[in-house]
């Protein structure tokens, strides 16, 4: 049996088709489903949308909410052998399920697939999409971070006690560290498409900043404090590599008292924006170089200082 948890909030616009698509989802490959839509406190339509189909169990949150608090309320209401966490704003390609169920049992205890990222503007205009770039992508592989969409035997999950419900933000990454570290299982990313995600830009100029400004980022010191002496360190050390170069140039300027290590985080932050691709509605280069400067800071105060409670 597999339990679809839905997270959402004011997903209204998105909710029907991302409630439909798991429906279709579940009868192509002829399986027993449940859904459980978990709400964070909606003001808009969300729960008269969920309360429209039959199927779905839908729970609310109580403040204050996060996603790995939701998707832990959803969890602990599910009942089948599978989990499929799923995001609001999201829609299942109901082929994908072939692939990955094969004679009613799921062919890997931890796995995800490819995701179309849909771009909207503020005012919900269609920007772009990333489907040129994901239907490229043919072979598995297996990888030990995830995203919000996956799929998780029952067991491994209550094996990890679930999601750390302190985390606010990079809940997920937690999650496929602990089993990668405890389990030595990684999560095996799909080659085929998975979802469809419709979504704002996590680079749009509003958002960024946004995000920039919260305390989103101190979450991911947090997560740097919990990893940084085990085995992925050389995986997080090259996917964060400003960030890193900035540890070690504040370390080198310390022992050697020559403020001219700080040169060497310049470098690498300056470098990294030749790599940045450029959208319509993204951050300009030259201030994404002082707002990426100041996120690399606010995760540095997170991974020494931060300490979050439940």
């Amino acid at each position: 049996m597999l339990s679809f948890i839905i997270i959402g909030k004011n997903e209204g616009k998105n909710l029907t088709a991302c409630i439909s698509s798991c429906i279709s989802f579940a009868y192509n490959i002829a399986i027993d489903y449940e859904i459980i839509y978990v709400d964070s406190q909606s003001t808009d339509n969300s729960l008269a949308i969920a309360s429209n189909f039959n199927k779905v169990k839908t729970l609310i949150l109580q403040s204050p909410c996060n996603a790995a608090k939701a998707r832990n309320l959803g969890a602990r209401n599910a009942e089948g052998d599978y989990f499929v966490f799923v995001d609001g704003d999201m829609v299942l390609y109901p082929e994908f399920g072939n692939k990955i169920i094969k004679n009613g049992e799921l062919i890997y205890p931890f796995l995800n697939g490819q995701r179309i990222d849909i771009y909207y503007d503020e005012n919900g205009r269609f920007l772009s999409d990333t489907k040129n770039e994901v239907t490229k992508i043919k072979n598995d592989k297996y990888l030990i971070t995830t995203g919000g969409l996956y799929i998780i035997k029952r067991t491994l999950w209550h094996q990890m006690n679930g999601m750390d419900s302190k985390l606010r933000c990079f809940e997920d990454n937690d999650l496929a560290y602990r089993i990668y570290l405890k389990k030595n299982i990684k999560i095996l990313n799909v080659g085929s498409i998975f979802a469809e995600h419709h979504t704002i830009g996590y680079t749009n100029k509003k958002r960024y900043i946004d995000l920039a400004r919260g305390n989103n980022f101190l979450f991911k010191g947090v997560i740097f404090r919990k990893y940084i002496f085990s085995k992925i360190l050389i995986y997080l050390v090259r996917k964060n590599l400003s960030f890193f170069s900035l540890l070690l140039a504040i370390f080198l300027t310390a022992i050697i008292q020559n403020p001219s290590f700080l040169l060497l985080y310049v470098m690498v932050l300056s470098i990294k924006m030749f790599f940045i691709r450029k959208t319509n509605d993204s951050i300009p280069k030259i201030k994404r170089f002082f707002v990426d400067g100041y996120i690399d800071f606010k995760i540095l105060y997170g991974l020494l200082f931060f300490y979050p409670k439940k």
